[in-house]
Order: structure tokens, then sequence, then C-alpha cells
């Protein structure tokens, strides 16, 4: 009989495994199977990873004909023994393991309820602990397999061997038997080992519980089936398997009192699943049983924001806002211009597109606006979210995008999916406004980023720096949430089980606030100067054009200036002299690998020392500021929309392909040449053009990002330069008095004071 095993209890785990999800799958398929299921402990961290990588298999195996590969949703839960608000180390520590396996889209919600419950802090104990309880609220759309030796029925069999009694065992089968009805099976292993230091106490076990756990299960109508624990890809890799569970635990491979494996613990193929239970047909049978249960569906969706309270529609509301915005901003007389109406309909007709996007930057404006009014200052914007006016006028930026020639086509381009807006606030309050978040729309609705990282080659997990997920609905309903310790007290934190990349796709929102130290400095500052001098200063309405600042940047005396500290770039300030605020955007867009070579271009040009020539006036009009060079990837833009007609949408996709070794690239310098004769420009400039392209444009920077990191580097070169003592006592509140930075910069102001 030609049939595809499963191995049910792939009890993989990304925190303690040496494969990733891919070499999983690839494995199974390569045996012949037609689906696997990654039960983690407690867990679901990895169910998003494997799902998509099936779903690229699957798009292959569909032009081929071949049926689809089934990726099974599952979780190894810890059930409670006493149930999930009980903790004792002598009774609760931990609990009984249970295989939960989705079976429908409706059993992988519940799934996620059920994990997501385990880890909240009234059930969290040493382990994320479910109950029986939770299982019979949960228990729709849900397999549900009895476990390795950890498991309830097989504890409650060996206490039974020992005792004579098996009364609780059948009391266990029953309750599991009739709340899964024919989804509840009994699951067998057989891990017998011969290998140099592995733990053969297991197969013992095993021994002395399978006979009984067959006799239940035909007495009780339940089915077998066949599994074996599966940490690691291949047989050869037991031994690194057991030397990185030795680094895990911090233990050396001679400790007696050590975790230890079989060693079996590999994705065995069908055959050799076999050979185990040859004794046994109706394992595999009934163990592909399962495999027929499971239907194939998808855990993406479109993203799903909280329900916003206004008085007209949210893309009204927006218009409202941004025309009010715009008359704070520029004045009533430009709103009505045609320079203003024309760019910001163009931007609105963009974001009204997708209505997600609409709520999503009226919930955004809001954060800021909260943050303000709770006295947390926020910076001027960051990446490309500076070049649409319709943010300026939000207030969520605060560079002028008009003014500086930014692009909002270079923020937001693609209406099916949410722009990226990553917001800087002061570091240390920056979860005051993650608990606004929390309480504006629900701690249910808000959760902090899962984050993996490695070290020495151990895999663990936190949660990211800046990163929150929002969801309209309860987060639990949407995807796993798991938790982790907290970075400052020894409360769990509750984090998405997703990854930041992943979770839009399931219907999640990302936001991004960042702390940063500028923001605190600049604010700490102003506090300073108030007290000292009286002096209520506007930090956003100083002067572009100050003496005093210019004069710093000249001297290089930027020591405490964000983004201008290295002695690198002071050197380069010296040499250049800049006395405008365009000069500073773009040495500090240059200063970056790649890109710092154009610095002595740059300074050998404004010194006269280097010819600047444009082969035509549109390429003059596009590159004068930046003295003939291609600094900015808005450059590249709109040299592509000038010259060859390209859309804004079309510039910005093309510039992300440019450079990529690829026949796509060299269609599209046909086609530019094309349609740049078209619109009526020579070969040759088309040409010149194309080449400096492709000379500069793969180092372009984002010149949103640099002017927003400018004005708040101005700023604190600004108080630098007017308020020395009082800027040095800020930074002391901040910057460790011990550390070389504010050595540097102390030593600094007070040869200057002096």
């Amino acid at each position: 009989m030609n049939f595809t095993h499963l191995h049910v209890h792939s009890n993989y785990s990304r925190f303690d495994g040496l494969a990733k999800y891919r070499d999983i799958v690839d494995k199974c398929i390569a045996t012949g199977m037609n689906a696997v299921a990654i039960t983690d402990h407690g867990n679901m961290c990895g169910i998003k990873e494997l799902f998509d990588y099936c779903k690229l298999i699957n798009e292959e195996r569909s032009l081929d004909g071949i049926k689809p590969f089934i990726p099974i949703a599952g979780v190894e839960a810890y059930c409670a023994r006493r149930g999930r608000h009980l903790m004792s180390d002598a009774v609760d520590r931990g609990g009984w393991h249970v295989i939960l396996l989705a079976k429908n889209k409706t059993g992988y919600q519940n799934l996620c309820r059920l994990v997501s419950a385990s880890n909240q802090e009234d059930a969290f104990f040493v382990v994320p602990r479910i109950d029986h309880e939770l299982l019979e609220q949960y228990h729709e759309g849900i397999i549900c397999c009895s476990a390795c030796i950890g498991g309830e029925l097989p504890q409650k069999v060996l206490a039974g061997l020992q005792s004579g009694d098996m009364a609780e065992a059948r009391r266990t089968l029953e309750w599991f038997k009739n709340l899964f009805g024919d989804d509840y099976y009994i699951e067998i292993q057989r891990h017998e080992t011969h290998r140099r230091g592995a733990n053969r106490q297991t197969f013992k076990l095993q021994s002395a519980i399978n006979p009984v756990l067959i006799e239940l299960a035909h007495e009780y109508g339940v089915k077998v089936i066949c599994s074996n624990d599966c940490h690691f890809i291949n047989k050869d890799d037991a031994d690194a398997q057991d030397l990185l569970m030795c680094c895990q635990s911090n233990k050396k491979v001679e400790d007696k009192d050590r975790i230890r494996y079989s060693k079996q613990e590999w994705i065995k193929s069908p055959q050799e699943m076999e050979a185990i239970f040859s004794d046994l047909p109706e394992a595999p049978a009934n163990t592909q049983e399962i495999v027929d249960k499971v239907e194939l569906y998808d855990i993406e969706r479109a993203p799903v924001l909280p329900k916003l309270e206004l008085p007209v529609s949210p893309s009204e509301y927006l218009r409202q806002q941004v025309m009010q915005g715009g008359i704070e901003r520029y004045g009533a007389a430009f709103v009505q211009s045609s320079a203003f109406t024309h760019r910001v309909e163009t931007e609105l007709q963009t974001i009204c597109a997708y209505e997600e996007t609409v709520s999503y930057l009226l919930i955004v404006a809001d954060l800021v606006n909260a943050a303000r009014q709770m006295d947390i200052e926020v910076g001027p914007g960051r990446n490309s979210a500076a070049g649409s006016l319709v943010l300026y006028c939000l207030k969520i930026t605060n560079i002028d995008p008009l003014k500086y020639g930014l692009l909002f086509e270079r923020f937001y381009n693609d209406t099916s999916t949410l722009p990226d807006i990553d917001l800087d606030v002061e570091d240390c309050e920056r979860e005051r406004l993650v608990d606004y978040l929390m309480q504006k729309y629900g701690k249910e609705h808000v959760a902090h980023i899962f984050m993996p990282y490695t070290q020495d080659s151990i895999r663990r997990t936190s949660f990211h720096a800046c990163g929150n997920a929002l969801s309209g609905e309860d987060l639990s309903n949407v995807l796993p949430l798991c938790s982790v310790e907290g970075r400052h007290s020894s409360k769990r934190v509750i984090v998405t089980s997703y990854r930041d990349r992943a979770l839009e796709s399931v219907g999640v929102v990302k936001l991004d606030i960042l702390g940063l130290y500028m923001p605190t400095i600049i604010k700490r500052c102003l506090h300073n100067i108030k007290r000292a001098h009286g002096i209520d200063l506007d930090i956003n309405t100083i002067s572009l054009d100050d003496e005093l600042t210019f004069r710093l940047f000249q001297e290089g005396r930027t020591v405490g200036v964000i983004q201008f500290e290295s002695e690198g770039l002071q050197e380069y300030l010296r040499e250049l002299v800049p006395n405008t605020f365009e000069e500073l955007i773009a040495m500090n867009a240059m200063y970056r690998s790649g890109p710092m070579d154009n610095i002595p271009h740059y300074i050998a040009r404004k010194k006269g020392f280097e010819s600047i020539s444009f082969c035509h006036p549109v390429i003059e009009d596009i590159l004068k500021e930046t003295r003939g060079i291609i600094v900015y990837q808005e450059q590249v833009m709109l040299l592509f929309q000038r010259l060859a007609n390209f859309t804004p949408e079309e510039s910005d996709k093309l510039r992300r392909m440019f450079g990529k070794v690829s026949p796509i690239v060299e269609e599209l310098k046909r086609t530019f040449i094309r349609q740049g004769l078209q619109n009526g420009y020579d070969e040759l400039v088309l040409t010149l053009v194309w080449d400096d392209l492709k000379k500069y444009a793969l180092n372009a920077f984002v010149k949103s990002h640099a002017a927003c990191y400018t004005w708040l580097a101005y700023q604190a070169a600004y108080l630098k330069a007017h308020y020395p003592m009082e800027f040095l006592d800020a930074f002391a509140t901040i910057r460790d008095k011990d550390s070389d930075c504010y050595k540097l910069l102390e030593e600094e102001l007070r040869s200057i004071t002096c």
C-alpha cells in the first residue's frame, strides 16, 4: 500500500531545534509525505512560516498537477494538573502534555485562543498552561492526541501500573473521548536507542505503557496512531542537537543531571516508521486518517483596525483634519492655491483608495497628538513619511515636504497595503504611549511584537524594541500570543507569536514607536533654559540661517549632535564650511557606506576645484541642489519622471529594481531611452543620465529621512551653540558622565565658555 505518512508529533521547536521550517517541509516531501504538523511546546511561533513556505510549494505543485502539501497548525500544550489558576511548585509546576491539531480554520482560531490564554498571568507558571476548562471552551475544529510519555493519559497509565489501579487512566480517556469524539487519538512512540550518551529510559517506559494504551484504545473504540518526537531533521544531526541542548541549559556533555534525548528524534521516513510499527499496521493508516480530516485553509486576511468614533466618515474626517492642519501650517491663502490643492488632492486620492489606510493615518495622528498632550516629545519624522503633505498637515511629521522637494510616492504608492510610519519619541516615555494605546483600544487589541534573535548560535526570543501590534478585534482571535520576560521587571510581557513582517498579512497592524535619546535631551535642555533664563523657547520656530549654529557645524564641533557626531564627518564639515540647511541634509545623506565616496566631489564642486556641468536644463533643475551629484532617491525618481514620463508610482518601483542584474533592467533602459526620445530629449543626454543613474542610484539615500534627522540635529546644534551649559546638563541626564562622548562634550564646551 502506497500511502504518505504524517509525523503528527513533529515536535520541532524554533528555540531548541537546528533546522528551519522549510527544511522540515523539504525533508517530508523528499521522503514521500504529503503533510506535516508543527507542535512546538506551548507556542505556535512557527506556524506562519510553515504556512507561507507551504503556500509557495503548493503554487509550484499545482502547475505540475500534484496534490497540495498540507501544513497542519498544532501545539504541544501544557495542561495544568489541577487547573491553570493554581500555582504550586510541588504540584502545578509545568503540566501534562497534550497534542492539539487544527483541522480547519475554526480549529486554528481556537488554537490561537488556547495558546494566548495559556500565556496570561493567571495561567503562566513556569510554562504557559491551559486546562480542561479551556479545552471544553475551545475544542471545536481541533484534533487531540494523547501525546508522549508526558501526556495525561500515559502518566496515569504509568501510575496505574505502579498502583495496580487503572481507574484514573480510564476516567482521563473517557473525558477526552467525550469531548473530542472521533477526533481523539491515542498516540504511541518507540524510541529504542543504542547510541552513546542517549536516553534509554524513555524506551523502557514506552515499552511498559504501550500495551496498556493499545488495550484501552481497543476497549473504548479509540484509534491508535504512531508518532516520533522530532527535534532535528536527519539522523546525523543527533549529536549536534545534544550539544545545542547543553549550551541552552548551561550544562556539560558529561553532566549526569542534564536533559538527554534518545537521539531518535529525527524526521523518520514512512518506511522507517512502518518498520518500527510493523506489528501494528493500523497505526500508520490512522495517522494518514488525520491528514484526510485536515482542510487546506488560509490564515491570511486583510488588516482589521479599531472602529473609530467619528462625526463623519473616516475619509471625510481625514480631509477635514488635513485642511485645518494645512491652514495652521501655511495659512488660509496658500491652502487655496494650486500648489497646495493639487498636491494634497493627489495624496488624498491615493490614501482614500484603501479604507484601512485612512483609519491607520487617523490612529497615528491621534497617537502623536496624545503624545504632545502628555508632554512627550515627538521627532520630526523618520524614513520616507516626511514626503507626505497629508502627514505634515496632520502634524505627524514636522518637515515641510513642499519646501524641501520631498516626494509622496517615495512614502506610499501601493494602495493594497498600509504605509509604513515610524515615530521617534523620548526613549524614557515610550511605554506611556504604549499604555495609551492599551487604554484607548483595549489591552486585548494591543501587544508587543515577537522578535527572535541569535546569540552564540543559540536561538532565543524577546520582543521588538519598538514594534507594537494593533487589531480591531481581540488579537487572540487573529493570531496566537505568547509571553516573554520583561526587560525591567519580573512581569511577563504579552507578544505576538509571529514576527513583524508577517503581521499585516494575518490582519494585524504594526505601529513602530521608537525611543530616541535626542528628543529627550532637547526637551530637558529647553527646561533648563526656562529655569535659568526664564525663556520659553519654541525649538520648532528657530531660524534656519542662525550664525552661531552654522559656525558650530563649520568648525566641526558636533559632539553630542545626533547624526553628526563622528570624527570623519566633523572633518568633512570643516572642509565644506556649510552655510545652508540643504548642505547639511546632503552631508547627512552622503556620510554612509557607499555614498561617502561622493563627499570629496561635493566639497570640491562647492569650492570650485571641480567643474559642474549639466547636459540639459531639466537635469540642472533636479541636481542643482547637490551640485550635479545624485544624492537622493527622490532625485532618481524625478529623473525617471521628467525625462521618460514614468509615473511617480512607476518611478519608485523602477528605483527599487535599479542595479539588479536582470533582463528586466535592460528592458527598463530601452524603455527609458525610447520614451525619452518621444519626450523630445537627445539620445546622448538620455544615455549620459542613464550612466549616472547606474553610477549613483544604488547609493542614493532617502531625502525625507535625511531632512528629518538633519532638522533634529540642527535643533540640538542650536541649543548647544546658544546654551552650552544647559545643553551639557541635559546631555548628562541621558548619557553616562563616564562615557567618552560626555567627556568630549564637556571638554569642548568648557573650553569654549572659558
